[in-house]
């Protein structure tokens, strides 16, 4: 009976040993990884939470371009690139002068009706020192509108050269020639900070270009009824242009002057006039 019992007993431990449940294993924590973000630990109930911050772009703007010659780098000063709008008149002579001569009625623009707008799509700036002083050019078009007062009307005499003359039997209700140019710029501009968003700017320059298209369009009562006539070309408009340019702006808001060096005709066969224009440009430096 004895070993009986002690039979009993080893079985007994034997089998407790069998059904004891084995311990879970703990996961390895895997070593954190190296990134060059900030990061931030929370320990908790005896975990750590890892918190990763992004710092790139925190105040969703992107740096300046770096290069010295830019295309279309974002976030650079520019001057150029974008649209413009402005009013334009005439000066007499050269010296700018705006006082109307004897025999030149006929070419007289009302300024408040005369428009010229631009497209610049391209602009290359090159840094001289850094984004405070740059030198930009570029591409873009111009159209110039004069619309004529005084009830003039141009035409070519037997010559060859434009002139004007008022007929007393026709109102014209209007009366307007357009030049329209392929133009490059070449513009030195100052600015006062690196970022065009908050720069103020000051630039000065010229604009060269070469005549695309001139037309003259006029419409009049004739018999009751509206008459247009329209003239595409043969009007002595002088096929380059050359302006001096200045402008103050801040952000992507510029305002500007144009005074143009060569006469809107060729020397000799057209009035000598000389375009300005004064507008505001809106500048793509985003």
């Amino acid at each position: 009976m004895k070993n009986f019992f002690t039979i009993a007993f080893i079985l007994g431990l034997a089998t407790s040993g069998f059904t004891q449940e084995t311990p879970p294993s703990v996961p390895e924590i895997p070593e954190p990884v190296q990134a060059t973000k900030d990061t931030s630990e929370v320990h908790m109930n005896g975990k750590k939470i890892i918190i990763i911050t992004n710092e790139t772009n925190r105040d969703n703007k992107s740096e300046p371009s770096t290069k010295t010659i830019s295309v279309f780098s974002t976030q650079r000063n520019r001057v150029w690139q974008g649209f413009e709008i402005g009013f334009t008149g005439v000066s007499y002579s050269k010296d700018f002068n705006t006082e109307i001569p004897v025999g030149l009625e006929y070419f007289e623009p009302i300024p408040s009706n005369s428009i010229n707008w631009a497209i610049n799509p391209f602009e290359m700036d090159i840094r001289i020192i850094g984004e405070y002083v740059k030198f930009s050019t570029g591409l873009g078009y111009i159209a110039k509108n004069f619309t004529l007062s005084n009830n003039y009307r141009l035409y070519k005499d037997k010559d060859g050269i434009t002139r004007g003359y008022q007929d007393p039997e026709r109102k014209l209700e209007r009366n307007r020639f357009r030049t329209g140019y392929i133009t490059i710029p070449a513009l030195l501009h100052f600015n006062t900070n690196a970022h065009p968003q908050r720069a103020f700017r000051i630039a000065g320059g010229v604009v060269f270009g070469t005549r695309i298209f001139e037309a003259y369009r006029i419409k009049h009562q004739q018999y009751g009824h509206n008459t247009r006539e329209k003239y595409n070309g043969g009007f002595n408009a002088n096929p380059m242009m050359l302006d001096m340019r200045g402008l103050i702006g801040y952000g992507g808001f510029n305002i500007y002057a144009s005074y143009s060096t060569m006469g809107l005709f060729n020397p000799g066969f057209g009035p000598e006039v000389y375009p300005y224009t004064i507008g505001i440009s809106f500048i793509n430096n985003y």
